[in-house]
């Protein structure tokens, strides 16, 4: 070999290990390597966090301070932090098992803006919650009957608009 090709060899190795280190070193740090107590977003790019909490933050209609103490957010003094996890982990349970892993379901499916999800509609009527008294019904003087305004019907559409 030529010493232009054993330059043009090493020139060549050297380019490729430099690469190598690079895309290794290129690989983003999820948030559980960055920040402390990261339990549910543990895999998410650390460069990521922030959106997501403001996500959060956003679909309950709350601020930082709802779930973490100002300054320390590693702590765990606050139960909305504690509830946030179950529901980040029923969540992700719910788009693991009932959608193949697609996020479809998120914080703002039930939220909607709200701090407590709101209300559904019962399945069932053993659902529903208990009857008030029960509204008296409408006088007949309210609302004219189905008849009279079958019976007037050819009149008013017969009769020229001003």
């Amino acid at each position: 070999m030529g010493i232009r090709m054993r330059f043009f060899s090493a020139v060549l190795a050297v380019t490729l290990l430099a690469g190598s280190v690079r895309a290794q070193s290129a690989e983003p740090k999820t948030a559980g390597q960055t920040y402390k107590n990261i339990i549910q977003l543990k895999g998410t790019p650390a460069g990521q966090l922030v959106s997501s909490m403001q996500f959060i933050a956003s679909s309950l209609g709350v601020e930082c301070a709802f779930c973490h103490l100002q300054g320390k957010p590693e702590l765990d003094d606050k139960a909305p932090k504690k509830t946030a996890r179950e529901m980040m982990a029923m969540q992700s349970a719910i788009n693991e098992n009932s959608f193949a892993g697609n996020r479809q379901v998120t914080c703002y499916s039930c939220h909607h803006g709200s701090s407590h999800p709101a209300n559904m509609l019962p399945v069932l009527t053993s659902d529903a919650p208990a009857q008030s008294e029960a509204r008296p019904p409408l006088a007949a003087s309210v609302a004219p009957a189905a008849a009279d305004i079958l019976e007037n019907m050819p009149v008013l559409w017969a009769e020229p608009a001003p």
